[in-house]
């Protein structure tokens, strides 16, 4: 019974939102910018959300089709969810093949998991699923849209997203490169030609913050570290630092996210590659004993599933737990 969650991972998934809930966020910003979405209404500190407009359009869409914004909201983010997971699955089935339900309890001892499900409201789900989409085609032309969408869902961690798959992989540049430009010259139309006045940037908004988030990761750099993987460390520790690539991938995804307020969402997001190819490696570990070597020890990966219930993230000066339950830090 204690190894059932690991191999129909849907149970350790409906057991984790059981215990860490689902969150939304930026609700009102919907309802604003869905209902008018070439009409400057947000004030400058929230305007970077016009830079990932796709989930926008999406609402506009619905609600122009007789959806009130509440029922455009939980439709387009429940399309969203849909194919973060169906999209993951197609992924760890092709790749993982019978093993795959481990591979995803594996892969959600990172706060991947979390951070889709205390997110809801970004563009996050379509972003990652996109992205795993991206990863199983072998058509060039199917990559380069996916990219371009990918940019449409968050034009910043998009490129920086495939930049890291890139140096992992070595894909097909030119099918990210092409994407990524039409994905690109679409956002800039649609800031800087199509809304008036143009919106104040992503990199704006983190320059004028910069003091303030390097005061918050000074004053706590363990948690941030810790942040990073969760429990995910258990596998990563002895895995990260083998190749020069990885260190670098995680070095990047570290760096960046600190010039975020929401320090474990954008680490999850961009490192995601790099959570994927450990997660393989640890599967195909364990393939022939059932076990993997954690320091001088052997454990059986069908028990390590309960690792996926210790998570937190770090966004601001709060540590977000399971459901109900944060804590405030001070500087």
């Amino acid at each position: 019974m204690l190894e059932l969650p690991s191999r129909h991972a849907w149970l350790a998934v409906g057991l984790f939102a059981c215990v860490y809930g689902l969150r939304t966020i930026d609700e009102a910003a919907f309802r604003i910018i869905s209902a008018a979405p070439f009409v400057m209404n947000l004030p400058p500190e929230s305007q970077y959300l016009y830079g990932s407009p796709l989930t926008f359009w999406l609402g506009s869409y619905y609600q122009h089709h007789g959806l009130d914004y509440a029922w455009a909201f939980a439709t387009v983010n429940g399309l969203g969810l849909t194919l973060f997971f169906v999209s993951l699955y197609a992924l760890l089935r092709r790749e993982c093949h019978d093993d795959w339900s481990v591979a995803a309890t594996i892969l959600f001892t990172s706060p991947l998991l979390l951070i889709v499900l205390s997110w809801i409201g970004k563009s996050d789900a379509f972003l990652l699923g996109f992205y795993f989409l991206f990863t199983l085609s072998d058509s060039r032309v199917t990559q380069a849209i996916l990219c371009g969408l990918m940019a449409l869902c968050h034009r910043e961690l998009a490129i920086i997203l495939l930049c890291v798959d890139l140096c992992l992989q070595r894909r097909c540049w030119q099918a990210i490169g092409t994407g990524l430009l039409f994905g690109e010259t679409a956002v800039y139309v649609y800031t800087q030609l199509l809304l008036s006045p143009a919106p104040v940037s992503r990199a704006i908004y983190a320059a004028g913050q910069l003091s303030q988030l390097w005061r918050i990761f000074w004053s706590h750099p363990a948690l941030h570290l810790m942040a990073t993987f969760g429990p995910f460390w258990v596998f990563a520790l002895s895995r990260v630092f083998v190749k020069p690539v990885r260190a670098l991938a995680f070095g990047v995804s570290f760096g960046l996210a600190l010039l975020s307020y929401d320090f474990t969402r954008i680490f999850a997001i961009i490192s995601a590659p790099l959570l994927l190819e450990i997660s393989r490696e640890v599967v195909a570990e364990a393939a022939d004993t059932g076990a993997i070597r954690i320091g001088g020890r052997r454990v059986g990966i069908h028990l390590l599933w309960p690792l996926m219930l210790g998570q937190f993230q770090y966004t601001g000066m709060r540590m977000l737990l399971p459901q109900g339950v944060r804590m405030a830090l001070k500087l």
